[in-house]
């Protein structure tokens, strides 16, 4: 997310919420060796990035095609 705005924004019952789709922060101030880790539940992606995802990330897909050479 790097030069993105992030939208944060408070639930009614005083949960922090980010992004569009409000995703939960589940744990805050978790001390790293390079700085401070805060903990959420769900992806913060680019929305430059949307068009390049695939629209379903539970499907996998495979082919086999068999070829003869003489």
């Amino acid at each position: 997310m790097a030069n993105q705005v992030v939208t944060i924004s408070v639930s009614d019952s005083g949960e922090i919420l980010l992004g569009e789709k409000g995703i939960h922060l589940t744990t805050t101030n978790i001390m790293a060796s390079n700085g401070i880790i805060h903990m959420i539940d769900g992806l913060l992606y680019p929305p430059s990035i949307l068009p390049i995802l695939p629209h379903r990330c539970d499907v996998t897909e495979s082919k086999i095609t068999m070829v003869s050479r003489v």
